[in-house]
């Protein structure tokens, strides 16, 4: 039942999106100028999101690298240290990901982002692909310990379809014209598909 629903969500969503590209105006978009926030406010925001991550890191390294070294922390069961990775993983990159997007539609441009505005958003990608990695490796522990279930396969291609979306967007950082919203659809339909 799940799945039929997933399915017709997903299918409105995709008939609505292809009808709006065919309707879509031809010629090539207007490149905005002078409009937006400066770049050293994007900047300054960015920085310190890049500082706080900094230190986030170097103060959870024990916590967030003990997936791959198979070390339990103590105080945790393996599923609690499952969970718990990935539920702070969707979230942090939820966030990154909406604070990159946000930071690249509001700053002032002349054609594409800054080259500073761009590095930062590719350093929150970076802490994107290592929080996902953490969330995996810590999964590979639960399951190495009890077993594969589908409830831990679908986490898992949760996980990867994150590190789709965060490599595209990284990319996207560099070639902006990348269709990056077709390919993160392409993504989420091959992997969609790959659980039926």
């Amino acid at each position: 039942f799940s799945t039929l629903l997933l399915g017709s969500n997903l299918w409105v969503f995709l008939y609505v999106r292809g009808t709006a590209l065919h309707y879509k105006p031809k010629g090539t978009p207007k490149v905005r100028k002078g409009k937006g926030v400066s770049a050293i406010t994007v900047n300054t925001v960015l920085w310190a999101v890049c500082l706080l991550y900094v230190v986030y890191l170097f103060s959870q390294l024990a916590y967030l690298s003990g997936g791959f070294a198979g070390i339990l922390p103590e105080g945790y069961t393996t599923a609690q240290y499952a969970r718990r990775g990935f539920f702070e993983m969707s979230c942090l990159c939820g966030v990154n990901l909406a604070v990159t997007v946000l930071a690249l539609g509001l700053v002032r441009r002349e054609g594409s982002a800054p080259l500073m505005t761009r590095l930062l958003c590719l350093f929150v990608c970076l802490v994107n692909l290592f929080l996902v990695a953490t969330a995996g490796a810590k999964m590979f522990l639960y399951i190495g310990t009890y077993g594969l279930t589908r409830l831990r396969v679908l986490t898992q291609i949760i996980m990867l379809f994150m590190a789709i979306t965060t490599v595209i967007l990284a990319i996207w950082l560099f070639v902006p014209k990348l269709p990056y919203m077709r390919a993160v659809l392409l993504a989420a339909l091959i992997l969609g598909a790959a659980t039926i």
